[in-house]
């Protein structure tokens, strides 16, 4: 009976990581590194293959948002990470940019 549930269990959560979207995980990646995460805003996304352009605004450690910037992401063994982000470019340039590495 215990073996049948933790099968079961096991089943169901590995369905539920399949089924998150590449933006999903490219959010969650975003996510794992601000300061305040339940505060943080998406705009646009863009992905070219394995990297990606993300506008993103969030809270800082003085409690303000800080305006929107550019996360660079990327996929680094298997899983996207991000890599960093830039406050001073559009979205458009981050697109640029990623052309071009």
């Amino acid at each position: 009976m215990i073996r049948a549930l933790i099968i079961s269990a096991a089943i169901i959560l590995s369905s539920v990581s399949c089924t998150q979207s590449k933006e999903d995980l490219i959010k969650q990646a975003v996510l794992d590194r601000m300061i305040d995460p339940g505060s943080t805003k998406f705009g646009k996304i863009t992905v070219l293959e394995d990297k990606a352009c993300v506008t993103v605004n969030s809270k800082n450690r003085l409690g303000g948002y800080a305006g929107d910037s550019q996360a660079f992401v990327q996929v680094v063994e298997g899983g996207w990470h991000y890599i960093m982000s830039k406050n001073d470019i559009s979205h458009n340039m981050c697109l640029e940019i990623l052309e071009q590495i």
